[in-house]
């Protein structure tokens, strides 16, 4: 049964070559790959494609598609493959080589031929030297008087060799025989160069025009990619961007980039403002450049789709961010500073804020008063240590709330709200030394002597399971049990007669005065009451569950510490 296609994707299919292509991103992998083998002009489709759009839908297709896209490519865009996916830093990768020409010989022999005419010689060179070990037979010399150890594989009773990857035998025996049979002076040329170039010199002049290809398409070297991450200021922010030349075919610009951007951002509301070709196509270089800098700069795999998208995804994040700042959210100023200021200038700009968030909670755990806690983060209730968590990840993040609004997901940081949230809840953090203050031990006792007093069956067996949470609730039930503020276990044998005496509100009663004993100001106890707030909502959850009446296991209690001493 054929799949059912809507209207829009049979206007897609119907479009010309080079619209067509430029919206192949923004289809389903399969969906696009149908509608694209299906064409007549399935080859021009393609080949319009940028190189990094080329090696992007390849990738999403899968392996066992891509002798059919492979057929119908640029070399361009095959080299770009290779250089993506067989290169290490400065070393060619030869068995991961030796897959994809296997491939790209699948697809189709005049295109391996093509690219064998073409590649860089010293790139050749590199390859067959780590694929095959070659020795040349001296002089006036029989095979039959050789020993055993002499390679068996021939072409031309001169050249001896042994493939270094006998499941490519045949391949790279047949490359050499055409070679030899239709170009037999550059088959003598590259055996003598396999014997006797000296490798990590062929390898570094290999190196040198792969460079110079990932150059051509916006993917820079290490030292250029971290520059992104270097901090700028609102002020520094240069508005003088050079537009490339709308003439200029030989530049490609890559869409995958400018597809990830979410349609109700100010970032797609200041796009909408240019109108420009020139500076649309700018636009596209400068995500894609973007995009390649985050990968390489954050040491993350450029041969994987998914690291790609999330680097693109981080890069129209961070400058929706920055317009927004700059703009302050209008649509048309947001529009001016996209044709006027650099996009790894906004993307500085957001990172540096969000950067300092991360600095700051950092600091905390290092120098402030998380960290005369031996377990860190470990001390935050659940409801906060997640937040914590995620900000301290790499990018920084937030929970943002499903359209549903019943979840939460872990997002990048997009907009001023999103940053005002991180503030808000770091300041709230860097403000809850004296709550930790209030459960330090008594002089009498220590933490070693609470550690030793945990019931071994209880929620908390251990110090790292302890928290801010539990420690005030349990020292708010002493008091009201004992009538003195103390974080000591609860004695499990005692809970039957402490349980009936405690409620929310006598808690919340207990625990004001200490606030306001500690904290210097309303604004202070406000923050520790909003960090106290969803552990006393689940603690009343906890206390309503039991049975009117009746008595609850204390082992039950996440909230509480006990002992069974």
């Amino acid at each position: 049964m054929k799949n059912i296609i809507n209207i829009d994707t049979k206007i897609m299919a119907k479009l010309p070559a080079n619209e067509f292509g430029a919206r192949l991103m923004a289809l389903p992998p399969s969906e696009g790959l149908d509608i694209l083998l299906d064409r007549a002009d399935a080859k021009e489709v393609v080949q319009s494609l940028p190189e990094q759009d080329f090696y992007l839908f390849l990738k999403d297709v899968g392996g066992e598609n891509a002798p059919s896209l492979l057929g119908l490519a640029r070399i361009e865009q095959i080299n770009h493959i290779l250089d993506l996916e067989c290169w290490k830093r400065d070393q060619v990768k030869a068995g991961k080589t030796l897959v994809w020409l296997e491939a790209i010989l699948k697809s189709s022999n005049q295109k391996f031929l093509e690219w064998l005419y073409k590649v860089d010689f010293e790139l050749l060179v590199i390859l067959f030297k780590k694929w095959l070990d070659v020795q040349i037979l001296p002089e006036d010399t029989e095979y039959i008087e050789v020993d055993d150890s002499f390679p068996s594989e021939t072409i031309d009773d001169q050249f001896y060799f042994t493939v270094k990857y006998p499941q490519h035998t045949e391949l790279l025996k047949s490359v050499l025989g055409f070679l030899f049979e239709t170009h037999h002076d550059f088959y003598r040329e590259l055996m003598s160069h396999i014997l006797t170039s000296l490798e990590t010199e062929m390898e570094e002049l290999a190196y040198r025009f792969h460079h110079g290809r990932l150059a051509d398409n916006a993917i820079p070297d290490f030292e250029e990619a971290v520059s992104i991450y270097r901090p700028l200021a609102s002020y520094k922010l240069a508005k003088n961007k050079t537009v490339i030349d709308d003439d200029a075919d030989m530049i490609a610009a890559p869409f995958f980039a400018m597809m990830l951007v979410p349609k109700h951002d100010l970032l797609t509301e200041a796009l909408i403002q240019i109108d420009n070709p020139a500076v649309r196509k700018t636009l596209q270089i400068e995500f894609a450049s973007l995009a390649n800098k985050i990968i390489i700069a954050d040491e993350s795999v450029p041969d994987n789709p998914e690291n790609l998208r999330k680097a693109a995804d981080k890069a129209t994040a961070y400058v929706n961010l920055a317009l927004e700042e700059v703009s302050h959210g209008e649509a048309t100023q947001a529009g001016a500073l996209l044709k006027n200021a650099y996009i790894d200038d906004l993307f500085r700009l957001a990172h540096t804020k969000i950067k300092s968030l991360y600095l700051q909670l950092d600091q905390l755990l290092k120098t402030g008063w998380l960290s005369h806690w031996p377990y860190g983060l470990n001390l935050l209730d659940r409801e906060w240590y997640e937040h914590a968590s995620i900000l301290l990840a790499e990018p920084p993040m937030i929970f943002r709330q499903t359209a549903s609004g019943r979840e939460s997901s872990e997002d990048l940081i997009r907009t001023k709200k999103d940053l005002q949230q991180a503030e808000t809840y770091l300041c709230m953090l860097t403000h809850l030394s004296p709550l930790y203050a209030l459960v330090n031990p008594a002089p009498e006792s220590s933490w070693d002597d609470i550690e030793r007093a945990l019931w071994t069956k209880a929620q908390h067996r251990s110090l790292d399971s302890i928290t801010l949470g539990s420690l005030v609730i349990t020292a708010a039930v002493r008091e009201i049990w004992q009538g003195s503020w103390s974080i000591m276990p609860i004695p499990r044998r005692q809970w039957p007669q402490i349980f009936p005496l405690i409620n929310i509100d006598k808690i919340k009663a207990v625990i004001a005065p200490h606030y306001a004993d500690l904290f210097s100001n309303n604004a202070d106890i406000q923050y520790a009451e909003k960090y106290m707030e969803p552990i006393l909502k689940n603690f009343r959850q906890d206390m309503e569950a039991v049975e009117s009446g009746s008595i609850t296991s204390p082992h039950l209690f996440p909230h509480l510490l006990f002992t069974d001493k």
